[in-house]
């Protein structure tokens, strides 16, 4: 799920952009669905783009936009804690009605999403990243920086894990999931995490483009031939605009003759 909020807050030197990437489906069976109506349990990836947005506006507003960084955390987690609170409220309501226990464990504590977010503010950027999508910048034609994945691989998010008394098995956390941090996936917290990585970056003039994706992209093309891919997409299109003016404008000269 794609989420673009332009002018963020009302603000025009503030934009906001989030790519969303859904795993374990639907949050809840059809029967509950219909009981509960909470778009929280039809799918976290169309949630979180809905809701994140408004509790990131609002951490914003209450720290007068100083501490951007520890808002952004805050918002991610209790974005994970909206969708975990309800997950919770479900599975209780759901053993009231005898409804199969398998399946709203399975369906409410096992769907999640990660998540990649840009946030412009004014000439500074602020990169929130929980799981395996990635942004990469291109700067001056080359690929100038990339955030990190999280992965059970990555030594750091292996350590916590571990040390959490999680467990690793087929490169899963737990056996279950192959990313580290995410919001939502109740049941595998405290060993997942939602709080993101936050980076930092001040624009440059020679900025070209910022390109956010998911692990599908990344799994198959490294960050220098992605970043490759569309500046040649980009010239490609550049051209092909500047011969159809050229053709309008040799249009126009012979019209007028």
């Amino acid at each position: 799920v794609i989420c673009i909020r332009g002018s963020f807050r009302e603000r025009k030197t503030q934009d906001l952009f989030a790519l969303f990437d859904g795993h374990g489906g639907r949050c809840a069976p059809n029967l509950l669905l219909n009981l509960f109506a909470k778009k929280c349990l039809r799918n976290a990836a169309s949630y979180c783009a809905d809701r994140l947005p408004t509790i990131i506006a609002d951490n914003l507003a209450r720290s007068d936009d100083m501490y951007v960084e520890s808002a952004l955390v805050n918002s991610f987690v209790q974005c994970h804690k909206e969708i975990a609170g309800w997950a919770t409220k479900v599975h209780i309501f759901s053993c009231l009605l005898f409804f199969p226990q398998s399946l709203t464990v399975k369906f409410l504590f096992q769907c999640g999403t990660t998540v990649v977010l840009l946030l412009v503010i004014d000439l500074r950027r602020y990169i929130a990243v929980a799981g395996d999508s990635r942004l990469v910048l291109s700067r001056a034609g080359r690929c100038a920086f990339v955030t990190t994945a999280h992965k059970t691989s990555h030594p750091s998010e292996r350590a916590r894990i571990l040390a959490a008394n999680g467990t690793i098995e087929d490169e899963r956390v737990n056996g279950q999931l192959s990313v580290t941090r995410a919001i939502g996936d109740a049941d595998l917290f405290p060993y997942l995490t939602a709080e993101p990585d936050v980076y930092i970056q001040d624009a440059d003039e020679d900025d070209d483009f910022a390109l956010m994706a998911s692990d599908g992209i990344w799994d198959a093309v490294t960050p220098d031939a992605a970043v490759a891919f569309v500046h040649e997409q980009l010239q490609a299109y550049s051209a092909l605009a500047d011969a159809e003016q050229a053709k309008h404008a040799s249009a126009a000269d012979f019209a007028a003759d």
